[in-house]
């Protein structure tokens, strides 16, 4: 799904020129906060104003880092590599969230 229009997003803070910030510098940033805070929402904003695909990952803890890096596949009688969504993400230019 495309999202068009920019997602609603009030800013409280310098959160908006900080991620940009971040994110030209390939810099990660860590959220931390309570449910219901609007993470999410700002990071669909942040993706939409940067114009960059956005790629979200539900993580529990029997994510491992092969699920989210790749690993190798069989395909008939080949091997072949199948990247991760943070492979993928890294390769592209994504915000992982």
């Amino acid at each position: 799904m495309e999202i068009t229009t920019q997602p609603y997003y009030r800013p409280i803070g310098k959160e908006i020129e900080v991620f940009t910030h971040c994110y030209e510098n390939k810099l990660a940033v860590l959220f931390k906060c309570l449910t219901g805070t609007g993470k999410t929402r700002f990071v669909e904003h942040m993706a939409h104003r940067l114009d960059v695909p956005l790629i979200t990952v539900a993580c529990h803890e029997e994510t491992s880092a092969i699920d989210l890096t790749g690993r190798y596949i069989l395909k008939g009688a080949e091997t072949i590599w199948q990247d991760g969504p943070l492979t993928t993400a890294v390769r592209n230019g994504s915000i992982i969230y």
